[in-house]
Parts: C-alpha cells; structure tokens; sequence
C-alpha cells in the first residue's frame, strides 16, 4: 500500500491497482534536499512557488 496522488493511476502499471481514498484528513507537505548541494533553478523555481502558494 502506498498512499499517493490519484494521477499515478495514469502510469501505473497494469498489475497495479489504484484505489482514490476520499475520507482522509488533510495531510502537511514536506519539500526536503540534501544539505551542501546546490539546487537546480527549476527546483529553486518549484519551492519558491509552492510556499508562495502555500501562504494563500
């Protein structure tokens, strides 16, 4: 069992099953990188994004 996005059932392969749960609280999101490497500016990109939306 993997808890997921519901968009994995586009790729998962044919032996997996793909079951959206509906009743599941609300969970928190954690974007994590390892210490002393520089990141990639389409990843610098997606968190500066992501907490700018996140504060809406």
């Amino acid at each position: 069992m993997h808890i997921s996005l519901l968009s994995l059932a586009d790729i998962a392969p044919p032996g997996i099953r793909v079951v959206p749960l509906h009743d599941l609280p609300p969970a928190p999101v954690t974007v994590a990188w390892r210490r002393g490497r520089e990141l990639p500016e389409h990843i610098r990109k997606f968190i500066t994004t992501a907490e700018a939306e996140a504060s809406r």
